[in-house]
């Protein structure tokens, strides 16, 4: 009877409803997410080249470590590597 055609033509359109609003908020929830990671890895590059600048000033390596909020190793492996760091930060 029409009744329940009815019911089912509801219940298809709230299902479509559902899976599109809920693409839509996945899809809003990934672009945050990378949004957020781009940021993450832009200050991250601009330490490591901030970093870079002091090493080539002849900076103490505690000093710059201090600094930036780097880890001690890894501002003596950029100071022993400076070509990779470059590279990896761009610059």
């Amino acid at each position: 009877d029409w009744t329940k055609a009815w019911e089912k033509e509801g219940l298809r359109k709230g299902i479509h409803r559902g899976r599109r609003e809920g693409m839509e908020k996945g899809i809003e929830k990934g672009i945050e997410k990378g949004i957020e990671k781009g940021r993450q890895e832009g200050l991250r590059k601009a330490l490591a080249r901030t970093a870079m600048r002091m090493i080539e000033k002849g900076m103490d390596l505690e000093t710059i470590s201090e600094l930036t909020g780097l880890d001690i190793d890894k501002v003596r492996d950029m100071s022993q590597n400076p070509d990779r760091y470059r590279a990896e930060t761009d610059g």
